[in-house]
């Protein structure tokens, strides 16, 4: 008997959608029934009849004919998803709506899409009277009125003050003094004026051609700009940097960035972190040369100051901004910044407040501090400018949100509170609670507690969050373990085979360079095959010296990721580090320990992701960016992550660590610390990999 074929017709679930109408959700009106929408088309959407491409009208399913009465109207139903709409309510007028799948968690609109010139929009709220704030998470579940409240934003007691300008830096400085108006207590300053006091402290008043300029491996003059374009409601600052070429060799070169203030908007809007990026100071390449990736691309971004409560204003022509605002967007990744102390305005430097000792730089900072309660709008603003730079200035994410919103919740009432001490107890926790090694407190600031250092203590282990808590003890541990070996940097260990040579680097200075060529020069006179760089206790130091160093593992140039997690900008840049090399054709190793941290990570990362050496060991600390110094409104001053993140070629970040190629065995499932400092073990290691690889060679 001959089997008839069979024919199976597969058919994708459609999904009905309900669509209820906002000003009325108990319609009855046959248009709000149940429309059938294909999820395999997505171009057919709610309003499409479902029939529209059957030219017969029927509505066959399944492989079924017209004439089959076993199913006439059954459509297969995977999941019924209900529309319901959202209306933004200003005294009672619907002003905008959207269409909203139920349940589903709601993403309003920006407030700036609200804009409304001299109002600030205060929030979303679910009743009139202002009383229920919309949510974090909010899943509505039918039509919902989302009521918007706005406050005037009144310029009362506008009055200038003018106060003294210094600097703590060698500079020559055009403006002499800075006038500031009070706002809700808070400092403002004129943008006009601002980017005059910018090119003081950053040297653009000079006008000086640089000279030797090297841009992606060629010659040029750089010059320096600020321009500004502005309307009555919008402020342009372009920052311009000119390559030159001598005697027109070459092509001049124009690299423009911008950030854009808007009033009535109440939003700032930045063409990417370039613009942070192109107020850095030149540093000469003495030993170092940078080409940028023609795949680099910055992606604009917004900052909706709505959001932080804190406004722009706008008077008689002038735009408005609090001072320490525009310290940290214009300024910000500079080495010299601004700090006012409710005295006088200063112009200091990153290494004059990094240093932990006290010195005559931070005695002139603090040379007005008050022992008087913080008034409540101050603390409100530190408040809100918190959650500013950590949103937009700080690249490790808050965990399961876009915002540290919620994470500055927890420290509200004792950062809000009238007691001083409290406040500082509070920022103290926030900051150690960031569980980020790089970011910490160089200098408490002019509002002050008389006798502050001893009121706020440093949380002892047990009480330091995870990461923070196990680098101290693995610290301690490691410190104990060195002082046993009586070990230091400027000798070189050897394996009993004499093949490998242990290179000790506790901390990258600038004058390092030349020392680890001596070195590298003696282990190859010695016989050495194998060098093994070991970062042990390598906490980090400069990022010039190791990018030179990475000089002598790499034959030609090597790539450095950096990733901005605000914008999502994916930047490489190919480093080539001009030390002489020549000489040597070692097989290099990077010993890594779990207090391998910041620009001893970036050692091990950066060879890694280039195949410069063998990590081995356990995984590094991490510490992934550039540190960065930020001012906050009471004037202190903190260290921070920069903007980026040091990442592999996939763009994950190496804030965690590095994971070694050849992980040391453990003990009892915790790291065996005797084997870094074994060098049998090490000698090993190292062999085994070296015949691993003539294996696979």
């Amino acid at each position: 008997m001959t089997k008839k074929p069979f024919l199976l017709i597969l058919t994708t679930p459609v999904v009905p959608v309900l669509s209820i109408s906002c000003i009325n959700s108990n319609s009855k009106n046959s248009n709000d029934s149940p429309i059938i929408v294909n999820p395999s088309n997505p171009s057919v959407s709610p309003h499409t009849d479902p029939n529209a491409n059957n030219k017969n009208g029927s509505s066959e399913t399944s492989g079924k004919g017209k004439n089959d009465k076993s199913a006439p109207n059954v459509v297969p139903i995977a999941k019924i998803q209900k529309i319901i709409n959202v209306c933004y309510i200003e005294n009672e007028n619907t002003i905008k709506s959207q269409k909203y799948i139920e349940g589903k968690e709601f993403k309003p609109f920006a407030l700036s899409e609200f804009a409304k010139s001299g109002y600030r929009l205060a929030g979303y709220f679910l009743d009139s009277k202002f009383t229920k704030d919309l949510p974090d998470n909010f899943k509505p579940k039918k039509d919902t009125k989302i009521f918007l409240k706005f406050e005037k934003i009144t310029n009362s007691n506008f009055v200038e003050k003018d106060h003294k300008l210094e600097t703590l830096v060698p500079l020559n400085i055009e403006n002499q003094s800075v006038k500031f108006v009070e706002y809700n207590d808070i400092d403002y300053i004129d943008l006009d004026q601002f980017v005059e006091l910018s090119k003081d402290v950053l040297a653009l008043n000079d006008n000086l051609d640089t000279k030797d300029i090297l841009y992606n491996g060629k010659l040029y003059k750089l010059k320096r700009s600020f321009e500004v374009d502005k309307t009555d409601e919008i402020f342009t600052l372009n920052s311009i940097k000119q390559y030159i070429s001598p005697n027109n060799e070459k092509e001049n070169i124009t690299l423009k960035s911008y950030i854009k203030f808007d009033h009535a908007k109440q939003q700032i809007t930045v063409s990417g972190f370039d613009f942070f990026e192109s107020v850095k100071p030149y540093e000469p390449e003495d030993k170092l040369e940078f080409y940028e990736d023609t795949n680099n691309k910055f992606n604009e971004f917004k900052i909706d100051l709505q959001k932080y409560k804190i406004d722009i204003l706008n008077k008689n022509g002038k735009i408005y901004l609090p001072f320490v605002m525009l310290n940290q967007l214009i300024l910000g990744e500079s080495e010299n910044q601004l700090y006012f102390n409710g005295d006088k305005v200063y112009i200091f430097e990153f290494n004059q407040v990094h240093d932990n000792k006290v010195n005559d730089d931070k005695k002139k900072l603090l040379s007005n501090a008050k022992n008087s309660p913080i008034p409540l709008n101050y603390r409100h603003f530190e408040f809100n400018y918190l959650l500013f730079l950590l949103d937009n200035f700080y690249p490790i994410r808050s965990k399961n949100s876009n915002s540290y919103k919620q994470f500055l919740e927890n420290y509200k009432e004792n950062i809000l509170s009238e007691d001083n001490v409290k406040y500082f107890e509070a920022l103290n926790s926030l900051i150690y609670d960031l569980d980020d090694i790089h970011t910490k407190i160089l200098l408490w600031g002019h509002q002050y507690v008389s006798d502050l250092e001893n009121k706020i203590k440093e949380p002892n282990t047990r009480e330091l969050k995870e990461r923070r808590k196990r680098f101290k003890e693995y610290e301690r541990k490691l410190l104990n373990l060195e002082s046993q070996h009586n070990l230091n940097e400027k000798d070189i260990r050897y394996t009993s085979d004499k093949q490998t040579a242990i290179i000790k680097i506790d901390i990258f200075t600038r004058f390092l360079t030349d020392g680890i060529k001596k070195q590298l020069l003696e282990a190859k006179n010695k016989g050495a095959k194998n060098i093994v760089f070991d970062l042990t206790l390598n906490r980090g130091g400069s990022v010039q010296a190791t990018w030179e160093i990475l000089g002598y593992l790499a034959k030609d140039s090597y790539k450095y990721n950096k990733y901005y997690p605000l914008s999502k900008d994916k930047v490489i840049t190919n480093i080539k580090s001009k030390v002489d090399n020549k000489e040597f054709n070692f097989k290099y190793f990077i010993l890594t320990s779990p207090i391998n941290y910041s620009a001893g990570n970036m050692f091990a990362s950066v060879s890694k992701n280039n195949n410069l050496a063998k990590i081995i060991g356990y995984q590094s600390a991490g510490g992934a960016s550039e540190v960065r110094v930020s001012v906050l409104p009471t004037g202190t001053i903190i260290r921070r992550s920069g903007n980026y993140a040091l990442s592999d070629f996939d763009f994950n970040s190496y804030e965690l660590g590095v994971k070694p190629d050849i992980e040391f065995e453990k003990k009892n499932n915790e790291y065996d610390f005797d084997k870094l400092f074994d060098l049998n073990y090490i000698q090993k290691i190292v062999n085994e990999s070296n015949k691993d690889k003539l294996i696979k060679e």
